[in-house]
């Protein structure tokens, strides 16, 4: 089994932004680790937990990107033969445990970066919003004052 390529920044982008079109490289990438996946699983060559953690990574790669299905399963029936036509070993698929863990590793650090940004944007917002200028209408009634502040 070929070693998967290191592609978290792919995973990334925005979902509010417009996706872009998988290239060849990136059907052969994710198909390839999710067939890859499924003969390592099939043969009990993986743990199930490994195999549902690279199953959901590359679940979060397809939502980041616009893809035609039908290329998509082509290409993993074609990965899914290309490893059963070889001898796939319990390292082959180590290895492939090994890229899922270290690419879910990374996601969560940057998921809790991300996270830890938007907190500090949300303290300095309300700091911006208790700094903002007062402004006060009183307004007198006989001997009595009433003000507003906003």
């Amino acid at each position: 089994m070929r070693k998967i390529p290191f592609f978290l920044p792919l995973l990334l982008c925005s979902c509010a932004i417009l996706k872009s079109e998988m290239d060849d490289g990136q059907y052969n990438f994710v198909a390839g680790m999710a067939g890859g996946i499924d003969v390592c699983l099939n043969n009990d060559l993986m743990d199930y937990q490994i195999a549902g953690a690279g199953k959901s990574l590359v679940g979060k790669y397809l939502e980041v990107w616009s893809y035609d299905n039908a290329k998509y399963q082509q290409r993993y029936q074609q990965a899914v033969k290309t490893f059963n036509n070889k001898p796939v070993t319990k390292a082959d698929c180590n290895q492939l445990s090994a890229d899922i863990y270290r690419q879910n590793q990374a996601l969560a650090s940057v998921y809790q970066q991300r996270q830890q940004e938007q907190q500090e944007r949300q303290i300095q917002s309300l700091n911006d919003a208790v700094r903002a200028p007062v402004q006060t209408n009183c307004t007198r009634y006989g001997n009595s004052v009433s003000c507003t502040s906003y």
